[in-house]
C-alpha cells in the first residue's frame, strides 16, 4: 500500500510540474518587449437610445481602456452631456492615453539600456456589455462605438465581434467583443 501511495504521489507531482511548465511556456510565448505609445484623440458617442452623464461616460471609457492595457494615468474629459434639463444625444470625450506597443527586435537589440522599455504579455481581452453590472442596450451601443471608433485610434482590432445591438431594446444576453492587446506585466500582476 505504501509503495502504491508513493507511485500515485510521484505521478501527481509529475503532472503538476508538467502543467506548470506548459503554462510558463505559453506565458513566455506571449511575452514581448514594449514601450508606452501616447495617443490623444476625441471620442464621439452618439447613442440612439442611451444617454450618459459626463462622469458616467468618462468612467466607462477609462474602464475599457484599462482593460485593454492602458497605462493607469488615463485622462478622459467629456463634454456635451447633461446640461441643466437638456440632454444631448451626442457626447464628445477628449482622451489622452498611453498604450503598450511592441518594440521591434532589431531596435531592441541596439537600445537594450533604454529605460522606456516595458515587459508585456499579449492577451485576448473580452469586453462585454455588462460594464455596469447589468445587461443593457446602452452599454451595447457604447461597445459598438468602442469597436468602430476607439479601437482604431489606439491601433487595436477586434478579433471576434459578438455585438448585436438593437436600440430601445433590452438585451437579454451578454454581448462581447474580443480584442488582442498588450498588457504590461505590472498591470497583469495587479489583476
Amino acid at each position: 500500500m505504501n509503495r502504491l501511495y508513493r507511485q500515485l504521489l510521484g505521478a501527481s507531482l509529475s503532472l503538476l510540474a508538467l502543467s506548470a511548465g506548459a503554462q510558463a511556456a505559453t506565458q513566455d510565448a506571449n511575452a514581448v518587449t514594449a514601450r508606452w505609445q501616447p495617443y490623444s484623440f476625441n471620442f464621439v458617442f452618439m447613442g440612439l437610445s442611451t444617454y450618459y452623464s459626463c462622469s458616467g461616460l468618462e468612467n466607462r471609457l477609462e474602464q475599457i481602456l484599462l482593460q485593454l492595457g492602458a497605462k493607469p494615468d488615463v485622462q478622459v474629459s467629456a463634454s456635451g452631456c447633461f446640461e441643466g434639463d437638456r440632454v444631448s444625444k451626442m457626447v464628445t470625450a477628449s482622451v489622452r492615453v498611453a498604450m503598450p506597443v511592441e518594440v521591434a527586435a532589431a531596435a531592441d537589440a541596439t537600445q537594450s539600456n533604454d529605460t522606456t522599455r516595458i515587459d508585456a504579455q499579449r492577451k485576448i481581452v473580452t469586453l462585454n456589455t455588462q460594464l455596469s453590472g447589468y445587461t443593457g442596450s446602452g452599454d451595447c451601443e457604447l461597445m459598438e462605438e468602442v469597436r468602430d471608433r476607439l479601437l482604431p485610434e489606439v491601433k487595436l482590432k477586434a478579433l471576434e465581434n459578438n455585438l448585436h445591438c438593437i436600440p430601445w431594446q433590452e438585451m437579454l444576453i451578454n454581448q462581447t467583443l474580443k480584442v488582442s492587446a498588450l498588457i504590461s506585466d505590472k498591470n497583469v500582476a495587479s489583476k
